[in-house]
């Protein structure tokens, strides 16, 4: 699916994926958000509109056959900055702009071109939950 921070489809994701969780083989119960960048995407300045790809996955037994309509993707190997966030979903683009827009452009390394994903674990307790906490995953070198 097609998003933007400004314009965050992620409800609508979840809202289709949720209920076809139960059709797979997990081996956790944790939750990856995975976004996919096009080519050059970070080389230019943040823009909260700028759009990228949205995945809503779950990690499946080596071997499981995929429903109709979904797919997999193996997440290459390679180092990430990783950030913790506690909050609600609705204030995560503030983090967002502080990770892409200052951290990362202010530290020592690129961002690489490979997923970027967030892993909702066991303290997530919902996208309304000001409790809830994820972890952030941006690729770098």
């Amino acid at each position: 699916m097609q998003n933007s921070i400004a314009q965050n489809k992620t409800v609508e994701l979840w809202s289709s994926f949720m209920p076809r969780k139960r059709e797979l083989e997990s081996i956790s119960s944790d939750l990856f958000a995975i976004q996919s960048y096009s080519k050059g995407h970070f080389q230019k300045s943040f823009d909260p509109h700028s759009e990228f790809t949205i995945m809503a996955m779950i990690e499946v037994l080596a071997g499981h056959v995929l429903p109709n309509g979904m797919k997999s993707l193996i997440i290459p190997k390679g180092s990430y900055a990783v950030f913790n966030y506690k909050g609600k979903a609705a204030d995560f683009a503030q983090m967002a702009m502080a990770i892409y827009g200052k951290v990362i452009p202010e530290s020592k390394h690129q961002i690489a071109e490979r997923p970027h994903f967030q892993i909702m674990g066991p303290k997530y307790f919902g996208p309304d939950n000001p409790a809830s906490e994820e972890e952030i995953w941006v690729p770098v070198d």
